[in-house]
């Protein structure tokens, strides 16, 4: 573990901690919104190949993910996943809602 030296720590003022900080949070938010968003933590695969494959393409969606929040066709990186879950459960429950009128109307 990095441990800098008493000296350097006393002669970082209030901007210059702010400006670190602010690096370090947009690296946690980085790698929360790489494993929350882009599963690069969820694979099952064993070999070094397919790992590899893997990793390349969650930090590529990651990637594509910036570019179009970047272009502002997206407000943040949790938005096109939650609108691909929400067309997913409304399409889901308006398919069983006809299955049971269907059911009900031949009764």
């Amino acid at each position: 573990m990095y441990s800098p030296e008493k000296d350097a720590l006393s002669s970082i003022d209030r901007a210059k901690f702010q400006e670190l900080h602010s690096i370090h949070w947009g690296i946690e938010c980085y790698h929360r919104a790489i494993k929350q968003v882009c599963g690069i933590d969820r694979f099952m695969v064993r070999t070094t190949e397919a790992i590899k494959t893997h990793f390349f393409s969650s930090i590529r969606a990651f990637t594509q993910l910036e570019l179009m929040r970047s272009e502002e066709l997206i407000e943040n990186w949790y938005e096109l996943q939650r609108n691909l879950s929400l067309q997913v459960a409304r399409d889901f429950i308006l398919e069983h809602l006809k299955q049971k009128v269907g059911l009900n109307s031949h009764s």
